[in-house]
């Protein structure tokens, strides 16, 4: 999955509308551009710069880089509350202004809660596309997932969710509905790609045929591709390799 450790990136930081600094790692093709970019936004929770460089290493980076994109890889705070879609926001107005960057052509490329990150940040900036890999759509679906289980991180996970929203999803029915993507499928105006494993056994691939259906109900441009004998993230290598190959196809397809 990984290759070339740490070539031709670049640290950066940049501010959230607060004045927070947010960290992020750059990669840029060779030439003067401007470039269309991709920004890559990880999953788990946010305040994790090691992750956020590492992502640069990925094969569908390496793959991107030599297809002429620009790639930002962004970390965001820990918080459930909308500082970290904020992060993300300071992340698409940094790329918007950089010299070798297409504005009109920026990316989301979300990771587990990395494309929840991106959805709802769509909402408020204005992307070229999406990829949105096995991330939750319904927070009220997902709670009621992970607090049945006995894993003790999805209990705790359970009990953060509890905590921020205020209750349950019982108890808070709107709060959790207005925190999820389904409530806003309408807000959202560029192509999306929804990719998932079937065996997800962290995220349920319900989630991504939820989001297929609901952008189907609106007449939104997607594409959904689920990957058999795959759980949270695509691990093989040849299925990694199909699925990097896809999303090239996909953002060529856009950009043609």
């Amino acid at each position: 999955m990984k290759t070339n450790k740490g070539k031709n990136s670049q640290d950066i930081t940049f501010h959230a509308a607060d004045g927070t600094a947010v960290y992020g790692c750059i990669r840029r093709p060779p030439g003067d551009g401007p470039f269309p970019a991709v920004i890559f936004i990880h999953g788990g929770f946010g305040n994790n710069r090691e992750y956020t460089r590492e992502l640069l290493d990925w094969s569908s980076v390496e793959l991107l880089i030599q297809s002429g994109f620009v790639v930002l890889s962004t970390d965001y705070r820990i918080d459930s509350k909308g500082k970290d879609i904020d992060d993300i926001v300071a992340a698409f107005e940094y790329v918007s202004k950089l010299s070798f960057v297409d504005k009109d052509k920026i990316i989301y490329f979300g990771d587990s809660h990395g494309s929840y990150l991106a959805m709802m940040t769509a909402i408020k900036t204005n992307p070229f596309a999406i990829i949105h890999c096995w991330g939750v759509v319904s927070f009220a679906e997902w709670y009621d997932y992970i607090s049945k289980s006995k894993t003790p991180a999805y209990q705790q996970i359970a009990g953060m969710l509890n905590e921020s929203f205020g209750g349950s999803p019982d108890q808070v029915p709107e709060a959790y509905w207005q925190a999820s993507i389904l409530a806003h499928i309408d807000e959202l105006k560029c192509p999306i790609l929804i990719i998932h494993g079937e065996e997800d056994a962290e995220v349920p691939v319900a989630h991504a045929y939820k989001l297929a259906e609901s952008l189907k109900r609106s007449k939104h441009e997607y594409e959904l591709r689920i990957f058999k004998n795959e759980g949270h993230g695509i691990r093989d290598p040849q299925a990694r390799q199909e699925m990097d190959e896809m999303v090239l196809g996909f953002l060529k397809k856009q950009l043609d």
